[in-house]
């Protein structure tokens, strides 16, 4: 044994003096390799290893392929210095055949062969506990976590190997990655059912088999066939499926029913067992306690009595003690029968009253027994304690339904003491929305007790419970006006802020002069709360302003900031309500710039810091005084300047509070009259706001500048860089506004660039924008291009990208421009005719170029030298019709579609000379005869017959004449308002009437550039109709001049069918017949009416017009009323209706002169209620001669069974002088 053991021991040293060496030589190893690294790689360069700086593996989506590059220069790399996995990134500096390129990182390894892991927003390594799910690690074991190291995502030096997806190509082909010969053909196509349908845009009732993708396979043997091969559709759905799952789920059913059916016959085997062996049990026991009964009776010869305490003395213990448990019934008892029962339930007549209250709480709910029990008294913590317990929403109106019902009954004890807590548990089951009405009088009760805790909850409750439209109001006005002079201030305060909210007109007339007296009170707690009601005042009865402007001009040279705050706030609640007021308040300009200055120049102040300001809500209420005080008073506004630009400079906008106040500086100096450096300096202030991480910030400076950037659009141009980089936000509203603001900067010299930025994020835009984008470049484009070619350009981009978005007055316009730029037409439809070709999913793409191809089909075979690489050079005339041919055999074609491309295949056929290309054309038309669509069917049918014409075929399908261009495709862009563009809310011709009403109105005040527009005052009652705003009615109606008639609106469909002119009528029809609107039957069947090539030819829609339908035979005479007949100026009214629509009212109104001078300047206004539509057309002339008349059109739309409603407001000039003068009329229904 001693030998073996020393054996072992000699074993063991041998085998550490090994592992000693390896250790050595390990450490000399790594210590040579070290200093040769470090210390001589200058001397000998052979020992540094060779590898490069880093290995770039680039993958191309759209080609398949994969490419690795080796970068030795570390500076051509740093572009992807501290980027993220998942992060874009421009790689000009790669070189010039990477310029243009856009590259996403996928990933990498460090040198050490660790990989990146997403998530980790570290530049180096570090060590996680990773478990199963979690990249970089797979576990070996079912549960097994692991510590390992891996990569962060930031990329940095230390990086070998880097992962990159192109996401945008570049200008130039990178061998092997982007060119055409590196393109990895797909061999399979989709397997799984949902694929093959999104392949092939499949719905739910097509049958997914018959379009699965099958290859070709070619046969080892001699001989043998090809035969293809399709893959096997996973998840697929067929009847035989849904046969199966059906069987499968009833059997389920059944055997769940049949193993129920066990469960209950075992359970009662089961019970029955149990309940044998119960009474066994209960035998036994039963035998043995008769038993032991008999061996105590044979050993017992005398039994006493036994005395145990009542429930009489048990419960006076306890009423002595306290205690409000209730006590377990004991009774007197002996060994024989005669004892009786001390039940407490039913002996109640002995109970004392608390117990009694106890036993009723209880009765209602068992739970709320033992609580009401615990606490003595059922208190408003115990009610909010129980109705948090309840589990349902039904408990709770069950026990807030038991509590009103106690509440009620309890009213009646009129226990004062119980009254305030009752008061309080129905506020609470108030603001829970429970009604709580029958609580408005014990409310005035709690008020006129002399107790102040009853005071507060009583005004409490009447703030809660009352309003100025409740009757029970009036009875407050007596208490409000006796505690308004008590002599202690919190309860003259309490009265005050009751008053604040619920006072009512009536309420505010009784208690002004209570009001204004108050607001002279030395005490400031007082001072500033009676401001606050006579803000109520003023604006519940604003006549009674005059009673506190001398008071508030006082207030505002109040030292106290409380007061101070509410004076400001009053004084801009009677500058908006009353013009002379503000007057009067713009002589106390230097006092507010004064006050302002101490602010912002003052030291710490404990007492008003906020974030290191001082006193923010009094500053931001200071300058918006300022504002209304300065507006269109350059005198004010010279005197507020300089404390402006202070407050501009020394606010420091590190903070939200900072923020508020340079908001507030800037809507005062673009609201006042500043100057310009002034103006600049605030939208700079907007400017920086743009770069604050806050969302809120940003989105009130978007919206601000969209304001101003009338005002000084190169000042706003400053931050156009800002303002695009605001279109990549995550937030959707600042990105809403951002696109806003985009639109308004457009002019003719960064047309280019801006409409660039527009379609780069018009790629990757939401949906919802994608509309309104394509609407607003388009019309961009149309308003500052700066050639033709560009505009196309632009437009064709725009189809690219969005052309399922694009409206159809863009479509119709792109196509009057190809049709009157002659020059371009050939380079339109060879652009069209490419970009067809890669993609038929944007249907106004197809659209397009459809139509282009089928009008111009001759420039575009006959082809032409240019410079673009990406035009076709030479068309056959087969590629045009294959390229037809598949646009109907696309997923994506319509009904629409497939109209256009009949008609264009018609109009092909006399454009190509091809006797084989026509003849395809003619079974291409002719296969569609018999379609299912009765639209399709009828152009095949016609097309087919028209094409066997030939005495006809060459002179309807001949090309078409350019239509007439428009100037702006909807009308004119409208421009954002200016800040100080703020309307009055007040309409002083609206309210003697009683209701808000739209309005509209037309005349001199809105006439044509020949006679310029009208001057008008601000005073003027034109201005207050505007104020209120309609839908219809919101802007004055232009007007139009003597000799040419009105038009009425057209809609989208009708501007479109107006492309090509009249196809319904005649070129040589009379003024009067055109203006007639067009029978039904001559509305094409298509909404694209104006692009139809052909525009039909059933007779409905020949060039011969239409015969007009005789008129009625006994058609009633409209009945004229006069409204107005003064100043020898006469007015009626003539309204009409159609049948057909009965709720549209057509007035017109007439002006007559019988004076033998001239009236001149009429503004002719109307005001509807809020239940009528107006529209105005303009006078036909705002000149009455002596003897003559004019017109004027107005158009009402009324309820149902209503007649029309009208006030209206006339204004004229007659011999120098300016009459004005308004009248009401009404039509019977």
């Amino acid at each position: 044994m001693r030998h073996d053991n020393n054996k072992k021991r000699n074993k063991a040293v041998v085998g550490s003096g090994v592992l000693a060496a390896n250790s050595r030589r390990s450490i000399f190893a790594a210590y040579t390799v070290a200093l040769c690294q470090n210390r001589y790689t200058h001397r000998y360069p052979s020992l540094v290893p060779p590898y490069s700086q880093m290995k770039l593996n680039v993958a191309n989506p759209a080609t398949g392929a994969q490419k690795s590059f080796d970068i030795q220069d570390e500076r051509l790399v740093r572009c992807f210095y501290e980027k993220r996995m998942s992060q874009d990134v421009e790689v000009d500096s790669l070189g010039e055949e990477w310029k243009g390129y856009v590259l996403r990182i996928g990933g990498g390894n460090d040198k050490q062969g660790f990989p990146m892991k997403q998530g980790v927003l570290l530049p180096n390594r570090v060590r996680l506990l990773l478990s199963k799910g979690d990249s970089c690690y797979r576990p070996r074991r079912t549960g097994e976590r692991k510590r390992k190291s891996v990569r962060g995502c930031i990329v940095g030096s230390d990086i070998q190997a880097l992962h990159l997806i192109v996401v945008k190509q570049g200008e130039k082909e990178i061998p092997g990655l982007t060119d055409a010969e590196s393109a990895v053909p797909k061999r399979l196509g989709p397997k799984r059912a949902n694929h093959i349908r999104k392949f092939f845009n499949l719905s739910k009732e097509d049958d997914v088999r018959q379009f699965v993708v099958r290859r070709e396979v070619v046969s080892k043997k001699e001989g043998a066939k090809p035969y293809t091969k399709a893959p096997k559709i996973q998840r697929l759905v067929t009847a035989q499926r849904l046969q199966r799952k059906r069987h499968l789920r009833s059997l389920k059913i059944r055997r769940a029913e049949h193993q129920k059916i066990q469960k209950e016959e075992y359970e009662q085997v089961l019970a029955k067992r149990v309940a044998e062996k119960k009474q066994e049990v209960a035998s036994h026991k039963a035998a043995r306690k008769a038993a032991k009964k008999t061996r105590l009776l044979l050993s017992t010869r005398h039994v006493r009595p036994r005395i145990v305490p009542s429930y009489r003395n048990l419960r006076t213990k306890h009423l002595d003690s306290g205690r409000s448990v209730f006590p377990r019934p004991w009774t007197r008892t002996t060994d024989s029968s005669e004892g009786e029962s001390g039940d407490p339930i039913e002996s109640s007549a002995a109970m004392s009253t608390f117990f009694q209250k106890q036993q009723q709480v209880a009765a209602l709910d068992p739970r709320l027994g033992g609580l009401m029990a615990s606490a003595g008294l059922y208190n408003l913590k115990a009610l909010i304690k129980a109705i948090r317990s309840c589990k349902t929403l039904a408990d709770e109106r069950s026990l807030i339904q038991k509590e009103s019902a106690s509440i009620r009954t309890a009213f009646k004890d009129e226990d004062p003491f119980a009254r305030h807590n009752n008061i309080a548990k129905l506020l609470y089951i108030h603001m829970l929305g429970y009604p709580a009405h029958f609580g408005q009088i014990e409310c005035l009760k709690l008020v006129a007790t002399p107790r102040f805790t009853d005071k507060r909850l009583g005004y409490l409750g009447i703030m809660l419970l009352l309003d100025e439209n409740t009757e029970v109001l009036t009875l407050v006005t007596n208490g409000l006006k006796n505690d308004m002079e008590h002599s202690n201030m919190y309860v003259c305060g309490l009265a005050l802020c009751t008053f604040a909210n619920i006072a009512s007109e009536e309420m505010s007339r009784d208690l002004c002069n209570e009001i204004e007296k108050l607001m002279g009170s030395s005490n400031t707690y007082i001072r500033r709360k009676a401001a606050i009601c006579a803000m109520r005042i003023v604006r519940k009865v604003p006549d009674l302003i005059d009673h506190f402007v001398d008071r508030t001009k006082q207030l505002l040279s109040d030292k106290n900031h409380g007061v101070l705050l509410c004076a400001v706030t009053l004084a801009i609640e009677i500058c908006r309500q009353d013009d002379e007021a503000l007057q009067e308040y713009r002589r106390a300009v230097p006092l507010l710039v004064q006050h302002l200055k101490s602010l912002v120049t003052t030291g710490y102040s404990p007492e008003h810091d906020v974030s290191g300001i001082t006193d923010p809500f009094l500053q931001v209420k200071i300058l918006r005084l300022l504002r209304i005080l300065g507006k269109e008073n350059a005198q004010a506004s010279e005197v507020m300047n300089d404390i402006l630009a202070q407050v501009a400079t020394n606010t420091e906008a590190s903070k939200n509070v900072g923020n508020s106040i340079l908001y507030e500086t800037v809507l005062t100096i673009l609201e006042i009259d500043a100057d310009n450096g002034l103006r600049v300096m605030a939208i700079n202030i907007l400017g920086k706001f743009l770069s604050n991480r806050d969302n809120n910030i940003r989105y009130v400076a978007l919206n601000t500048l969209s304001k101003v950037v009338s005002m000084d659009t190169n000042a706003v141009q400053r931050h156009r860089n800002i303002i695009l980089d605001c279109l990549r936000d995550g937030d959707i509203s600042i990105r809403r506004r951002a696109l806003e603001l985009s639109y308004a900067l457009i002019n003719e010299s960064n047309v280019r660039v801006l409409t660039r930025e527009l379609l780069s994020f018009l790629e990757v835009a939401d949906n919802e924008f994608k509309l309104g984008m394509t609407t607003q470049i388009c019309l961009a484009a149309e308003k500052f291009a700066p050639n033709k070619r560009w505009h196309i350009d632009t437009v064709l981009r725009v189809l690219k990208l969005a052309g399922n978005y694009v409206r159809e007055e863009i479509l119709s316009a792109f196509i009057r421009l190809v049709c009157h730029t002659p020059e371009l037409q050939a380079y339109t439809v060879q652009k069209l005719f490419s970009a067809l070709h890669g993609d038929f999913s944007q249907e106004s793409l197809t659209l397009a170029a459809v139509w282009v191809i089928g009008e111009f089909g001759d420039v575009l075979i006959q082809g032409g030298n240019f410079e673009d690489e990406e035009l076709v050079r030479e068309v056959q005339p087969a590629d045009v019709v294959d390229l037809l041919s598949s646009v109907l055999d696309s997923p994506y074609v319509n009904g629409l579609i497939r109209q256009f491309v009949l008609t264009s295949l018609a109009k092909l056929h006399t454009r190509l000379s091809d006797a084989s290309q026509q003849s395809r054309i003619e079974q291409i038309i002719g296969s569609f005869e018999s379609s299912v669509e009765v639209e399709i069917q009828q152009r095949s049918v016609e097309f087919a017959t028209l094409l066997k014409r030939g005495d006809i075929r060459e002179g309807v399908l001949e090309s078409m004449p350019p239509p007439e261009i428009k100037q702006t495709v909807l009308g004119t862009v409208s421009e954002a308002k200016p800040v100080g563009s703020t309307r009055s809310d007040k309409d002083a011709l609206l309210d003697l009437m009683g209701d808000e009403m739209p309005v509209a109105s037309g005349g001199a005040g809105a006439g044509s550039g020949a006679t310029g527009a009208t001057q008008q005052s601000t005073h003027d009652l034109l201005a207050d109709i505007f104020g209120g705003g309609s839908e219809l009615g919101g802007a004055p109606a232009p007007a139009a001049s003597a000799t040419a008639p009105a038009q009425k609106a057209k809609s989208s469909v009708n501007d479109i069918l107006g492309l090509f002119g009249d196809s319904g009528s005649s070129a040589a029809a009379p003024p009067q017949q055109a203006a007639t609107p067009a029978p039904a039957a001559v509305a094409p069947a298509s909404s694209y009416g104006g692009l139809d090539l052909l525009g039909g030819l059933d007779s409905s829609t020949s060039s011969t017009p239409a015969a007009p339908s005789p008129a009625p035979a006994s058609a009633p005479t409209p009945k004229s009323h006069t409204v107005y007949t003064a100043h020898n100026l006469t007015i009626t009214l003539t309204p009409t209706t159609n049948p057909a629509r009965p709720e549209i009212i057509n007035i017109t109104a007439r002006f007559s002169s019988s004076s033998s001078s001239t009236i001149s300047n009429i503004n002719f206004q109307a005001a509807v209620p809020k239940t009528h539509k107006l529209q105005m057309q303009a006078i036909s002339n705002p000149t009455v001669q002596p003897g003559a008349t004019e017109t004027q059109a107005l158009r009402v739309m009324v309820p149902p069974g209503a007649g029309a409603r009208l006030r209206l407001r006339i204004s004229f000039e007659k011999d120098g002088e300016t009459v004005q003068d308004q009248m009401d009329w009404s039509q019977s229904a």
